[in-house]
């Protein structure tokens, strides 16, 4: 039986601790429009953007204990209601899992994973922003915590979460 010991949780067999490995993290997909350049770098300069940001992490049974896990992350720079830019990513890891208890693994890779994720989208986004012409878009920590739980209570509620 699996048993947890501090941040280590063993395995069945004596000696077989769980692990997770990161094999592999890359820029799966990025996105930026810039609408109205001229307008928003020309004669309204002088104003600071409204900045609206949501994200959702996708999992992705590869097979075996492998598993691709994606955060997406959206912001939209809004300068009153016309939109100044708008950028996407969609960032990956290719993960495998070594003696997990099966309980572990959704808060593992819905949470723990994209919360190691989340630096290199911050500045991927920071950069795309700044290189657009606008004042780089520094994002806040995400509560990957509350995302999960909705994910767990849409499923418990008869939604569907997709893992394939």
């Amino acid at each position: 039986m699996a048993e947890e010991k501090g941040m280590k949780v063993t395995g069945e067999e004596e000696g077989e601790g769980a692990k997770f490995n990161v094999e592999a993290q890359y820029l799966k997909d990025l996105s930026f429009e810039n609408p109205m350049p001229l307008t928003f770098l020309g004669e309204r300069s002088g104003e600071s953007p409204k900045i609206e940001v949501g994200y959702d992490v996708d999992v992705h049974d590869r097979g075996g204990d492998r598993f691709e896990v994606l955060l997406r992350v959206r912001g939209v720079g809004k300068f009153g209601e016309d939109v100044g830019y708008v950028v996407e990513v969609v960032y990956g890891a290719l993960v495998s899992l070594t003696n997990i208890p099966a309980d572990h693994k959704p808060f593992l890779l819905f949470v723990e994973i994209p919360r190691l994720l989340f630096p290199y989208v911050r500045n991927v986004i920071s950069d795309v922003s700044r290189d657009g012409g606008y004042q780089s878009l520094l994002l806040n920590g995400i509560d990957l915590v509350s995302l999960f739980k909705s994910k767990v209570d849409k499923v418990q509620g008869g939604g569907k979460v997709e893992e394939g």
